[in-house]
């Protein structure tokens, strides 16, 4: 045998080294793009994320003022001008009850 390395073979596994690297090469690529695929996808999820909760906050808001309805309603009902304006008004109400207006 000698001990000088056989150049053919060499030369074989160069290139066997040489195809695997640039098929890991093509496969990490791939993996990046699909990373940068991803994080587009999260970004836009959360800018949607923020704009229901920006919705939402709004919602509660409007939500929170009308808390205090039924208590201006009873206050209207039960004042004084509401009840003179009521009997006032019942002619009129009763003619387009007959008439079928409402």
């Amino acid at each position: 045998m000698s001990d000088e390395p056989d150049g053919g073979a060499d030369a074989e596994r160069l290139a066997a080294l040489r195809a695997e690297n640039d098929q890991l090469r093509d496969a990490l690529a791939d993996r990046e793009l699909e990373v940068l695929a991803l994080r587009d996808r999260l970004i836009g999820a959360e800018a949607e994320l923020g704009t229901a909760l920006g919705h939402n906050a709004g919602l509660q808001a409007e939500l929170s003022s009308y808390a205090g309805i039924p208590e201006l309603y009873q206050q209207t009902v039960g004042s004084t001008t509401w009840r003179i304006m009521w009997r006032v008004m019942t002619p009129y109400r009763k003619v387009r009850e007959r008439m079928g207006a409402r």
